[in-house]
């Protein structure tokens, strides 16, 4: 049998503008030092006692950390919550009537953080530059006009990947690494690409109803033992979903757009034309598309994460995408949403948010994931949002990396001190991110999310905490983003959200 192949994450870059310090840490500190002249040039024991207080609670602001952060970088999220709290602006009701006054045509009634978005149904009745044939179909397009972005949603998914040998899985690997480095290249106008992983325990309903319709049935002896492997398998079995969103920049296609037509058919003819051009990328990895989803059942999507009882009802589209209840656009929004500090009250449940902060820092196996995948019981949406790098500023950015670790080398050795593992592996990562560069890779951020839900609070803390040991089993370090959590929950939601 072939071995497995395994891959290194690079070392997490020092986040600071100097010393590692973040500017909030840095003017602290720089407040510290102010308060600390005032003293010394007009000492008296009222200023030594007031001050030398101010000094401390300061310089620990700065030093201290909690949950990862430090004291001072707490502030503008405790600020802005109980802000949110006072005007109560952490609750969110849908319009009792959307018809008086009408919504205009398209515009989704959401909560804050997904302000500007509109969904619209479109008919490609013209053929695309990518397909042989003229294609007649509808397609759900997410306009976001505070970003000026078009979005198409696709499902798709990948079949056998855990039982393929060391080879077949690095070539699809590597087509997938083709697949980003084909977007970051020659398609700047697609400025993101988010993989949403849909996981729900499984229900039973679905199977003993083929069962019973289409199944042998045998003497009574062999029904009872067929219902009750039924039933057994779907207390353990789960669900899965997989989706991609893609975005498209509007500004940067304006040619394009122009050329097509312009307007919002001729945006959404150049993003569908993109979009087709990927499918053989992601033939290449080994990734089947289903179909682009229509607006209703895009609409159901949405719905079903601000209310994850009615994924269900909403979900019943059968084998083909483009058919199935689905929902209306206007019903593609939460009825009511409470946000807390530590979760989200959701129409049906409760949500928390967590986001991934650190890679794992051993060499792994391309199904490190698979703890996380299909090892939890607990119901989950996790988002992996590429944001592309433009090359110039990769190039930059690469470079003044490469020259601070070799300055920082230099240094060491001057001075006598012992360069740690760490920094040799900051040093190898900067020379190695270079090197990629200039072969012609594309640089992509990665934004990791998850957001776990249940029926109950207490239910909830449960299914985080087995997600965080699934977490800690791939070699992921996870933080839930108190706080912020209605704003981090819509970044798991396939709209291309979560990156500045």
């Amino acid at each position: 049998m072939t071995e497995l192949p395994t891959y290194r994450f690079p070392a997490r870059p020092a986040v600071g503008l100097l010393f590692g310090l973040s500017l909030s840490r840095l003017i602290t500190l720089g407040g510290a030092g102010v308060i600390l002249i005032v003293v010394v040039a007009r000492p008296s024991p009222a200023a030594v006692v007031a001050g030398g207080l101010l000094i401390v609670g300061l310089i620990a602001a700065a030093a201290v950390k909690v949950a990862g952060r430090a004291l001072v970088e707490w502030l503008p999220v405790a600020v802005g919550f109980v802000w949110r709290q006072a005007t109560r602006n952490n609750e969110f009701y849908a319009s009792c009537d959307l018809a008086n006054p009408p919504l205009p045509a398209g515009v989704l009634d959401l909560p804050g953080e997904l302000f500007g978005l509109e969904l619209h149904a479109y008919t490609a009745t013209q053929p695309r530059a990518s397909v042989a044939s003229p294609t007649v179909a509808d397609y759900g397009i997410v306009i976001d006009t505070y970003r000026d972005r078009l979005v198409a949603i696709c499902e798709v998914s990948g079949h056998d990947l855990l039982f393929l040998d060391g080879d077949e899985q690095q070539a699809r690997f590597a087509g997938w690494g083709s697949l980003l480095d084909h977007i970051g290249q020659s398609m700047p106008e697609l400025v993101r690409l988010q993989l949403v992983h849909l996981c729900a325990p499984a229900t039973a309903g679905p199977t003993t109803g083929w069962h019973g319709q289409h199944g042998g049935h045998g003497n009574d002896a062999t029904a009872a033992s067929y219902r009750q492997l039924l039933e057994t398998a779907a207390t353990a079995g789960q669900q899965h979903r997989l989706l991609l969103a893609v975005a498209l920049d509007r500004r940067g296609a304006r040619r394009q757009i122009r050329h097509a037509g312009g307007g919002r058919d001729g945006a959404a003819t150049v993003l569908l034309d993109r979009c087709a051009q990927l499918e053989p990328a992601l033939a290449g990895a080994g990734i089947e598309v289903h179909g682009w989803l229509p607006a209703r059942q895009l609409a159901a999507v949405l719905r079903a994460g601000f209310d994850p009882a009615a994924a269900g009802e909403l979900d019943a589209r059968g084998d083909d995408v483009n058919t199935g209840a689905g929902c209306d656009a206007t019903a593609a929004g939460p009825a009511a949403m409470v946000e807390s500090w530590t979760a989200l009250r959701l129409e049906s449940g409760w949500a928390a948010t967590c986001q991934v902060t650190g890679p794992p820092s051993r060499p792994v196996t391309g199904e490190f994931l698979q703890h996380l995948l299909i090892g939890v019981p607990a119901t989950r949406r996790m988002s992996l949002l590429y944001v592309p790098t433009p090359p110039q500023t990769a190039e930059r950015r690469a470079q003044t990396q490469q020259v601070t670790a070799e300055s920082e080398q230099a240094l060491r050795q001057r001075w006598g001190f012992s360069a740690s593992a760490r920094h040799r592996r900051s040093h190898g990562d900067a020379a190695q991110r270079e090197a990629d560069l200039v072969d012609g890779r594309a640089v992509f951020r990665l934004v990791w999310t998850i957001t776990i839900t249940a029926p109950a609070i207490s239910e909830l803390d449960i299914a985080v905490g087995q997600v965080e040991t699934a977490a800690r089993r791939c070699g992921l370090e996870l933080r839930r983003l108190v706080g912020t959590q209605r704003q981090a929950a819509s970044f798991t939601l396939p709209l291309c959200r979560g990156a500045r």
